[in-house]
This record gives structure tokens, C-alpha cells and sequence, in this order.
């Protein structure tokens, strides 16, 4: 990927901004009303869900991101590296096509991108996965 390639993304919104993800490590986007907490997991994991048979780890983003606590219940299970996760999610705007933007000097931004007026990271999925390794791994 460089800058001036189009990719096809699913646009959201996660506190006060837009995020994307590449459209092709979206498994599905659902309601996840109540997940199992782990006791003593942190503020990374919110729970666990049953989803098509699997048990797929809900991780909370928002901190990670710096934006504030969402108190909704629609997620988006990705998938990267042959594991299946999900993270929580305040709205859907679209699954298009985007021109990439300059690099993001964000952390676990890869991208700026733009559509339709809305300015928007596309997030850099193993980045995340790391963090959060690292993270439950303490």
C-alpha cells in the first residue's frame, strides 16, 4: 500500500472520531449486548462472545484510541492472522472505496484517508493486535 491507492474500507465512528479498517478483514458487524467479563483481564478485554460456534474476544479501543467510553453494543469481528477478534464500535458510515492519504503519524494509524468530507485513520490492525497481546500477556 502508498499513498494515491484506492482500498476498499469499513468507515466508523469510535468517540469523537473516524476510524477505518480494511474492508477485507471484516468478518461481520453485529449487537453484542452482554459479553462475559474475565475478572482481572483489564481495560483492554470487555469480555468474551459466542459467535457461529467460536468464543471471539471483545477488545475495548476506545483507550487505546484516546476516545471516550461508548455505551453502545454494536461491534465488528476482524480477522488478522487467522485470529478472529472484536472490538466495540459507535456507528457504521460505509464500507467504499478510499484514495489513500498521507502516512498517519498516529499511533496504530497507518493512513489518513478522506470520504465523502469526513477525515479518517485507517487503523493498523496487527498494531492493535500487539498492543493488546502485550497487554493481556502482563
Amino acid at each position: 500500500m502508498k499513498t494515491g491507492d484506492v482500498l476498499r474500507v469499513c468507515l466508523f465512528e469510535l468517540g469523537q472520531e473516524a476510524f477505518a479498517i480494511e474492508s477485507g478483514a471484516v468478518r461481520q458487524v453485529l449487537n453484542v449486548p452482554a459479553p462475559i467479563a474475565l475478572p482481572s483481564s483489564g481495560s483492554g478485554l470487555q469480555g468474551l462472545f459466542a459467535y457461529q460456534g467460536r468464543v471471539i474476544p471483545l477488545l475495548n479501543l476506545h483507550p487505546l484510541l484516546v476516545q471516550p467510553p461508548s455505551t453502545g453494543t454494536l461491534s465488528v469481528i476482524v480477522q488478522s492472522g487467522g485470529e478472529q477478534w472484536a472490538f466495540g464500535l459507535d456507528s457504521v458510515l460505509d464500507f467504499t472505496g478510499v484514495i489513500l492519504g498521507g502516512v498517519s503519524d498516529r499511533p496504530y494509524s497507518k493512513y489518513e484517508i478522506e470520504h465523502g468530507g469526513t477525515k479518517a485513520r485507517l487503523l493498523d490492525i496487527r498494531a492493535i493486535m500487539n498492543a493488546f497481546s502485550q497487554d493481556l500477556a502482563a
